[in-house]
């Protein structure tokens, strides 16, 4: 009777490790890699929004000319040519440009920016950052690149996380009922 209890217990062992390493490989990395984000260039009566989803190399562009690229915590703002601005070439203008859709697994913290123009502004929401500047000439290069940071420990636990640790709890149970139930001789 002791080796059929040993085989069975290997058995759910074995059983659960498969179960385990299933669940676990479902399991995907916190970023913004596969998600679609809204980036969207606003000023005074004027908007242009793009959705595009996060993926390797440039994600999108705006007015055919502004190209952004995110990573999985970051974004980067190019231009193709040099503009006396994005809306207009009066530095009473402002512009605004909004990122949102930022589904990070985790509500932002802060963001970290370095920008080639001068008076940016940042702020934020849980999902959402939105740059503020005045028109100003805008080069042609990488003018505006930020990393997203998040707020450690605030992430919601994935389902499969939740399952892993409840068969692992039921396991415990499973086996100290065997044993009370079952001396050992």
């Amino acid at each position: 009777m002791h080796g059929s209890l040993h085989d069975a217990t290997r058995g759910f062992l074995r059983w659960w490790c498969v179960l385990c390493g299933a669940l676990a490989a479902g399991q995907v990395q916190a970023g913004l890699v596969g998600d679609t984000v809204s980036v969207a260039f606003a000023s005074d009566g004027a908007s242009e929004v793009v959705d595009a989803v996060v993926g390797a190399g440039e994600d999108g562009d705006v007015f055919g000319n502004q190209f952004f690229d995110f990573g999985d915590a970051s974004f980067s703002l190019r231009s193709d040519s040099d503009f006396c601005g994005i809306w207009s070439c009066t530095p009473a203008d402002t512009v605004r440009l909004v990122l949102d859709s930022l589904d990070l697994d985790a509500p932002l913290a802060d963001v970290l920016f370095e920008s080639a123009l001068s008076g940016v502004t940042v702020a934020f929401t849980g999902n959402s950052v939105t740059f503020t500047w005045n028109e100003q000439d805008i080069p042609e290069a990488t003018y505006l690149s930020a990393r997203f940071l998040t707020r450690p420990g605030a992430t919601v636990p994935e389902p499969a996380s939740l399952a892993l640790s409840g068969s692992a709890l039921a396991m415990l149970a499973w086996r100290r009922r065997r044993a009370v139930a079952t001396p050992r001789v």
